[in-house]
């Protein structure tokens, strides 16, 4: 508990330090959140997904729901849903889980396509990041190149209906943002070693409660900037096919609720980035708009009533599980023993009776 103290301790003094030395406190903007009536007339689509995975001997049972809401702000939370259901088995590795991701991000790309081509959304919200990262090499992952394929298809769906995509992290542990402004601001070593215990959201978090400290509620918004990562523009358009940037920004939607990583894919990066920061302005205020309910919250409400929809609980993961190990064990039992039996820690005696 010393360290933490100690690392909090560090931050809370160090904020000065960051502000001072950076460019933060220029690219946060405060928004003038609107009525959501103004919105009445516009359509939403929202998707996201869930996902169970569960580890055997050797192998693993995945259970992935896909749920793509089309709904107006004036039809009191009624919507109409597009959705998908997988299960099965994979091989138990080093790259199961990110498997399992990629085909969950396919199947959220799938129906959100199947909703644009059907429903025509003015907005489609993707909850996460449009472009899914990985820490491993994904191009020899055949899940990999079917989730592209979906987000490819995507793209031109929403391209040929005048649809504006957008992606929307709320749990982002990304430091795009704070790279940026490294790379932007020359900070010197001791902000460096500051930056290096933050993620974003953290940061932001940090300044909201220092900059903005007794001001009572608030929505703020940082300007749009690309983020600096090891796979850019053309890695994606090499690898992927796809010939894109994709703007980024944080929007703080209330005081109480922790900011969201949002982008949206363009096919041009201009060098003032006037156009860009306009749009982006734009989808703050309506993001914003969208997300004053429950304001501890701070989250747009398509999308939490898509992430209910999808959500999976615990115990259907266990149900789905056990269906599939007992449909193994009658057809190849002496095979179930070696691959499909539970760990030792799962069969783990309660006592040693």
């Amino acid at each position: 508990m010393g360290d933490v103290d100690r690392i909090l301790e560090n931050l809370n003094k160090g904020i000065d330090t960051i502000i001072e030395d950076t460019e933060l406190a220029n690219m946060v903007r405060e928004l003038d959140v609107r009525q959501l009536s103004d919105y009445g007339d516009v359509s939403f689509g929202a998707v996201d997904g869930g996902e169970g995975l569960k580890e055997l001997s050797g192998v693993a049972t995945y259970l992935i729901r896909a749920s793509a809401l089309s709904i107006k702000p004036d039809t009191a939370g009624k919507g109409e849903f597009v959705r998908d259901l997988d299960l099965g088995v994979v091989p138990l590795d080093r790259f199961t889980k990110a498997k399992v991701q990629f085909n969950r991000a396919r199947m959220e790309y799938e129906v959100a396509t199947k909703l644009a081509l059907h429903h025509k959304p003015d907005y489609l919200l993707i909850d996460g990041s449009l472009l899914v990262g990985t820490e491993i090499d994904p191009l020899n992952i055949p899940e990999y190149q079917n989730y592209i394929t979906a987000l490819r298809n995507l793209f031109k769906a929403c391209d040929a209906g005048g649809i504006q995509l957008i992606g929307v992290s709320e749990d982002s542990a990304s430091r795009g943002l704070i790279n940026y402004i490294k790379e932007k601001s020359m900070t010197s070593p001791k902000t460096n070693a500051l930056l290096e215990n933050l993620t974003d959201a953290a940061l932001l978090q940090f300044f909201v409660q220092k900059a903005y400290a007794g001001k009572g509620d608030l929505c703020l918004a940082t300007d749009v900037f690309e983020p600096v990562a090891d796979k850019g523009r053309d890695w994606i358009k090499k690898h992927t096919g796809i010939d894109k940037t994709f703007p980024t920004f944080y929007l703080q939607a209330t005081r109480l609720g922790r900011a969201l990583r949002v982008d949206f894919p363009a096919d041009e990066w201009s060098e003032d980035g006037c156009e860009l920061q306009e749009k982006a302005r734009e989808l703050a205020t309506m993001l914003a708009t969208l997300s004053q309910r429950p304001k501890r919250y701070g989250y747009p409400f398509p999308l939490y009533i898509a992430h209910q929809d999808a959500e999976l609980p615990k115990r259907l993961m266990d149900q789905t599980s056990t269906l599939i190990e007992r449909r193994i064990f009658k057809n190849w039992q002496e095979e179930y023993v070696s691959l499909y039996a539970k760990k030792r820690r799962d069969s783990r005696p309660g006592s040693m009776e």
